[in-house]
């Protein structure tokens, strides 16, 4: 005599003590210990489709180095079609270059905190350097500013860092971050240098690349919110379903 799990509505054998989809207990006939045909596994979870957090940082990555070569060519063309060289590219280049080094730092050699900060240090140090004397052709304001640009660096990197790592979705909506981040470092570092250098307030280089750079991220965004996030739910309920 068959049995109907009072949840599901499905159709179950007489022998079973609870539905093997929804685990919800079912009342078994007395005198009834025939073993169950249906496996007694949990169906519930499907272990081999969750990705391990490496797996997601390495996935991360790939799109940050995608977006990442994107944007350098994108601004290393614009500006030799419009100047027939290269002028004003080299340092947003190099922005997105320090950005894309530290981020890909943090994600690689996550959880080895010690190698994490020695490497992101060095490689901020080394685009100031580099930022530096592709302006002047000699070290001015380096040693200068570099306390405050790093203070003002690592700070935005803490912020991207955690709102990555914090959300529960990893999808577009990771690099979407990564790209608004890599705005406002580029118009603070603006600010800063060009504060000191020329003592205005005024964005120079970088709007060149904020405004690319955050269109992209809000498109980001919206694709996320808008359809990756509802698809993510949906592939998450088909995988805990098993007919």
């Amino acid at each position: 005599m068959s049995q109907i799990c009072p949840r599901c509505q499905v159709e179950l054998e007489s022998t079973v003590t609870a539905c093997p989809l929804c685990r919800t207990p079912v009342d078994v006939p007395a005198g009834e210990t025939v073993p169950s045909k249906y496996p007694q596994d949990d169906l519930t979870r499907d272990d081999t489709q969750k990705k391990s957090g490496k797996q997601q940082r390495f996935e991360i990555f790939e799109l940050v180095t995608v977006f990442g070569i994107g944007f350098v060519v994108i601004i290393f063309l614009t500006d030799f079609l419009l100047s027939g060289g290269v002028s004003w590219s080299r340092f947003p280049i190099l922005a997105i270059l320090a950005i894309w080094g530290t981020l890909s730092t943090s994600l690689l050699l996550y959880p080895r905190y010690v190698v994490m900060g020695v490497a992101e240090i060095s490689l901020l140090l080394a685009f100031l350097m580099l930022l530096d004397y592709s302006i002047n052709g000699q070290l001015t304001w380096f040693l200068d500013l570099a306390i405050w640009i790093l203070l003002y660096s690592s700070l935005v990197m803490a912020i991207l860092i955690y709102a990555s790592t914090s959300t529960k979705i990893k999808g577009p909506n990771v690099v979407g971050y990564f790209l608004l981040a890599s705005a406002v470092l580029l118009a603070g570092l603006d600010l800063i240098i060009t504060g000191n250098v020329l003592s205005t307030t005024s964005l120079t280089w970088s709007k060149y690349a904020i405004v690319p750079l955050t269109i992209l991220a809000l498109l980001m965004l919206y694709y996320h919110f808008r359809f990756f996030r509802h698809s993510w739910y949906r592939d998450q309920i088909r995988a805990k379903i098993v007919f």
